[in-house]
């Protein structure tokens, strides 16, 4: 008996050691991708400013991402969750009905709630065209679409719990708001609830290859220049691909998931140093192609490139924002296009596109208001002078704009738009919480300047702030 127990011992110790034995001996093994994230680098003991004080903080972050056995743990730890308890164990991940899995960040959307206030969205859908008023100077056709969440579309399949508010949804609002302002968008939430069929995958949270053909279509049809449809394109089913939302309930055990994908050879290669759907910069060329394209997107464009990339001889994907305008003085494009998920509209608040100012005409005349009902802040960026802050709330109305009189110091002045955006990142240093209503931004294409006075309309009143620049 008492050999059983010293046996039943050595078994238990073995399993409850054998994790870290294969963390230490197989650390190249270890390291699940799966999850889209850096996992955390082994600590150091010391550091250059001395003892490292987060060391077993950052032990303890090291032994979890890197234990040896830890898809499979998390896998079992997953199945016996939702087995038991009907619920999802990850809180970034929603158990829908029959298999279907939503991205938890969608729920303020879903729910309908006002993440971005009335004046925040004037604001962006104003800066929108301003941005399209500069490139279609260029001579290039500008085209924003906005990919609607999962749980937007689908929503049959989310918990019956879940009820939605009656309140009107960012999507709707900032449609509405670019409908006034006269951007060139298409309503792919329309596109996409008007089809009997489902284009979504069940496990991951964006379309499937079929879904992006109809984004892409519904796109290239708005820019008004003629493309390749791929009318006869067919489609597979394939389960050859776990899901992202799946991925973080079950790391790399993960069930694979269904994804209708072309019946097609493409002829585009890549041009760019990286090749990866996830590169931040993607740059392709196809010599059967015809024209130039930008493609400013987010991982939705994922399924996009190859019929963008198909379609035109040469094109530049770019995850990269603020969107840079630079890239379309440099780049030439016949055709310019913003991709966006829509949990991410409130990112159009926190930062303005980096785009050189135009001259501008304003009556001087208005209220003149004291030095400090405004914020003044400036920076360098490239060959610009960035000029950026905020106004008084008790200056604003329902909406504004914000034009900046700049002096080149020769005693020369002119007026700029500036957009009416908050530059949260540079104000406040943090991107967390609602996004700001109350600020401008504008790039100057001179270093030597700085701004006179600052003309703030709203409401049909204008105000005039001298600034001690």
């Amino acid at each position: 008996m008492k050999q059983r127990a010293i046996v039943f011992f050595i078994i238990i110790m073995f399993i409850l050691a054998a994790p870290a034995v294969v963390m230490f001996a197989f650390p190249s093994a270890q390291g699940d991708l799966s999850e889209n994230r850096e996992l955390a680098p082994a600590p150091g003991l010391l550091t250059e400013n001395g003892v490292n004080m987060d060391f077993f903080n950052e032990c303890d972050s090291y032994v979890s991402d890197h234990i040896g056995f830890r898809s499979q743990l998390v896998s079992a730890n997953t199945s016996a969750y939702i087995t038991l308890f009907h619920m999802s164990p990850e809180d970034d991940v929603i158990m829908g009905s029959d298999g279907w899995l939503y991205y938890a960040k969608t729920l303020d959307d879903y729910f309908n709630v006002p993440s971005v206030s009335d004046r925040g969205i004037d604001n962006i859908a104003h800066s929108l065209k301003m941005m399209q008023s500069y490139i279609e100077a260029s001579d290039s056709s500008f085209v924003i679409a906005f990919a609607p969440n999962k749980n937007t579309l689908y929503s049959n399949h989310m918990p019956a719990n879940y009820v939605q508010s009656g309140n009107v949804g960012n999507l709707d609002r900032i449609e509405a708001a670019m409908l006034t302002e006269g951007v060139n968008f298409v309503s792919l939430q329309d596109l996409f609830k008007s089809q009997n069929e489902e284009y979504y995958r069940k496990k991951d949270s964006h379309w499937n290859y079929e879904g992006a053909l109809m984004a892409y279509n519904a796109m290239m049809e708005k820019t008004g220049v003629e493309y390749n449809a791929y009318d006869d394109m067919l489609f597979a089913e394939s389960y050859e691909w776990t899901g992202d939302l799946s991925n973080m309930l079950y790391a790399s055990d993960a069930p694979l998931d269904g994804q209708r994908v072309p019946m097609k050879s493409f002829g585009y290669k890549y041009t760019s140093k990286q090749t990866k759907v996830e590169s931040n910069r993607l740059d392709t060329y196809n010599q059967e192609g015809s024209g130039r394209a930008i493609i400013y997107r987010d991982s939705f464009g994922n399924t996009l490139i190859p019929f963008f990339a198909e379609n035109f001889a040469e094109c530049y994907f770019s995850k990269i924002t603020p969107y840079n305008m630079a890239d379309v003085d440099e780049f030439k494009p016949d055709v310019t296009i913003i991709e966006l998920v829509e949990r991410n509209i409130p990112n159009l608040a926190k930062a303005a596109p980096v785009m050189m100012a135009e001259k501008t005409t304003v009556d001087g005349s208005g209220f003149e208001v004291s030095g400090d009902a405004y914020e003044l802040f400036q920076e360098t960026a490239s060959e610009y002078t960035h000029f950026y802050g905020y106004v008084d709330e008790s200056l604003l109305g329902d909406s504004y704009r914000v034009y900046t009189l700049i002096s080149d110091g020769n005693g020369k002045a002119d007026y700029y738009e500036a957009f009416p955006i908050y530059e949260k990142l540079l104000i406040d240093g943090e991107d967390e919480g609602r996004p700001k209503d109350n600020g401008f931004s504008v790039y100057i294409p001179m270093t030597d300047c700085h701004v006179a006075s600052i003309v703030v309309e709203t409401n049909g009143t204008k105000y005039i702030i001298n600034t001690a620049n």
